[in-house]
């Protein structure tokens, strides 16, 4: 079993290639714990053999076949061993003059195949459809536009399946040039860029039987026919799916805004506690600087995080993974896992010299290194030691950046009865740049202050405020602070504000229409 701090670890080998369309980690624990993944695990056996015995067959001429061909050897065996019942270049209502039908309407059953025939070009015939589908040649790039002339045959087929999506209306589109298998969704696949991802080839010539399994099991559960059927309550699978990963979004965000908060504090105290910075947390100045830092700081972490998340900075090259923010949340999830966060000085700056090497590298600063690391240099000020100079002169010590980002890089567990499980890595993948925006919003409106006397903090109205000790009366306190610690609050008194919460991207571009 890994360890929590192993699990920090990016995973570079996963079985499918989820480009935003789901929440990895729904997909890596959560899916895979529900039943239907263990239930699946036949058929996607004897899946892996039919692609085995198919590939054996067509694999030399998959790259020479036309469309067509492509169609007739590979693509249909494979729908029709997924369950599908579909109808070819269906005549689906809605298109504009010059465009093609779709390649494929997929139904529940052989009945509503037939009933829909009746209805072709009218507005019922999606009534009856699950899904549709858009298939090209083996070596074409499901991302980007064929050269040729302007005809939408030629466009991004990414921007077809859009199209198609639109004008059906059905929910769910299936992508594929017979390699690579996309899933997109109509309320985002006007993005071109959100969908999840299976390499059949991938499960064809690894020497992994796991992997190879596993990338047949998502198949199964993700692409068979029964995920696109609505079950009793009108939900596909897929649906639940979509749902449990923007679930998952939004318990990860309101912990992460919880953790920030936690991290920020930590920052701060941390850069008061090496005499050799010389900061006075007495002093007004001091205390405002640092609180101004320490959020700049932060976000730099944030930005981190996010850009080793999503493939921004190369993870890939060992040479950066040693360097990487990722790299030291494991030492720091480690000293926490193993209850040596005391042993780290408060004074000492060792894991600081590794984010500022991190810093220079994202800033540019040395042109060879970057090409080394093959680094692009993000130098638009957020890293700039020039125009934060405050970052170049102090230090967090060690002891408080480690539970700094460790609070940042992992979030706690629970079991079904609510008590603690542990840790997991947070999946920054999950999380849009809207929604990291706005954690760090909420972090703007504190200030700094020392406690005069013993302070604690109560919830009050569903919000947690700091007040004296002696005026706490019979309420539960959540956290202490000793006269002459440091601690954050709102001009209210308030330790965390509510702050706002994730809103589906479908919800936020129908409220931008209709403003429109």
């Amino acid at each position: 079993m890994m360890t929590n701090a192993q699990q920090l670890a990016l995973d570079l080998g996963k079985p499918h290639r989820n480009h935003y369309l789901f929440s990895d980690y729904y997909l890596e624990e959560g899916l895979r714990r529900e039943p239907v993944w263990k239930t699946a695990q036949t058929d996607a056996a004897r899946l892996l053999a039919f692609l085995r015995d198919l590939y054996a067959r067509e694999g030399g001429q998959l790259e020479a076949y036309s469309e067509a061909q492509l169609e007739e050897h590979w693509i249909k065996p494979l729908l029709r061993e997924l369950g599908h019942v579909f109808e070819p270049q269906a005549a689906v209502p809605g298109l504009d003059r010059g465009i093609k039908k779709p390649d494929y309407v997929f139904f529940a059953d052989e009945a509503a195949r037939q009933a829909a025939a009746a209805d072709q070009r009218s507005d019922e015939y999606a009534r009856h459809a699950l899904a549709v589908g858009e298939v090209k040649a083996w070596p074409v790039n499901l991302s980007k536009k064929t050269a040729g002339a302007a005809v939408f045959d030629n466009n991004n087929p990414m921007f077809q399946i859009d199209y198609y999506l639109k004008s059906t209306g059905v929910p769910w589109g299936i992508a594929s040039n017979g390699r690579f298998w996309r899933l997109v969704h109509r309320d985002t696949s006007y993005k071109l860029d959100i969908y999840f991802e299976l390499d059949l080839l991938d499960a064809l010539t690894t020497t992994d039987e796991t992997r190879a399994l596993a990338v047949c099991n998502y198949l199964v559960v993700l692409f068979g026919q029964a995920a696109f059927r609505p079950g009793p309550g009108g939900a596909t699978r897929l649906d639940d799916v979509l749902r449990g990963s923007q679930t998952y979004a939004r318990a990860l965000e309101s912990d992460l805004r919880d953790n920030a908060y936690k991290a920020l504090e930590q920052l701060i105290i941390g850069f008061f506690a090496p005499a050799a910075n010389k900061l006075d947390p007495h002093d007004p100045a001091d205390r405002d600087a640092v609180y101004r830092n320490s959020l700049l700081l932060l976000y730099r972490l944030l930005f981190l995080f996010y850009g080793e998340s999503r493939g921004l900075l190369p993870m890939r090259n060992e040479e950066y993974r040693d360097r990487s923010l990722t790299a030291l949340a494991r030492v720091a999830a480690r000293a926490v896992d193993d209850h040596k966060i005391d042993a780290q000085p408060p004074m000492t700056r060792k894991h600081w010299g590794h984010l500022e090497e991190l810093f220079t590298v994202i800033n540019g600063d040395n042109a060879d290194l970057n090409a080394f690391l093959g680094v692009p240099r993000y130098n638009g000020g957020l890293f700039d030691p020039q125009r934060h100079p405050f970052l170049a002169a102090q230090f967090v010590g060690d002891r408080h950046l480690v539970r700094a980002v460790d609070y940042l890089a992992r979030r706690r567990k629970t079991d079904p009865d609510g008590r603690f499980a542990g840790f997991e890595p947070v999946d920054y993948r999950t999380l849009g740049v809207r929604q990291l925006g706005s954690i760090y919003e909420g972090l703007l409106e504190y200030k700094v202050s020392v406690a005069a006397e013993e302070m604690v903090t109560v919830r009050k109205g569903g919000k947690e405020t700091w007040l004296p000790a002696r005026q706490r009366g019979k309420a539960k306190s959540i956290e202490t602070k000793q006269p002459g610690e440091l601690y954050l609050a709102t001009d209210k008194g308030e330790r965390k504000a509510t702050g706002s919460y994730y809103t589906p991207d479908y919800i936020v571009k129908y409220i931008v229409e209709q403003t429109l």
